[in-house]
């Protein structure tokens, strides 16, 4: 699939190393939002899933029990990783 995607946009093109490393992030950002299931037109159905569900972290469960358990509990290094994620 990357492969497609990657001819149908640079074709015969030259781009230097800044280029295509932000052709290849547009590349990767359409491969993993693309459904896993299928697609429903009833508003009442889930959400399909995607890639890019399990590669990011889901700020809210809904579960409230979840969402508190180890809010308090992080270690340092694990909220400086958190507030470099947060800036993305």
């Amino acid at each position: 699939m990357m492969k497609q995607i990657l001819r149908k946009i640079l074709g015969l093109a030259a781009l230097n190393y800044e280029e295509l490393l932000t052709v290849l992030c547009d590349c990767e950002r359409i491969t993993s939002v693309r459904p896993l299931t299928y697609v429903s037109d009833d508003v009442r159905d889930f959400l399909s899933l995607t890639p890019e569900m399990f590669l990011r972290e889901i700020p809210k469960s809904g579960v409230p029990d979840i969402d508190m358990v180890d809010k308090e509990k992080l270690s340092k290094r694990a909220k400086y990783i958190q507030s470099v994620r947060d800036q993305f």
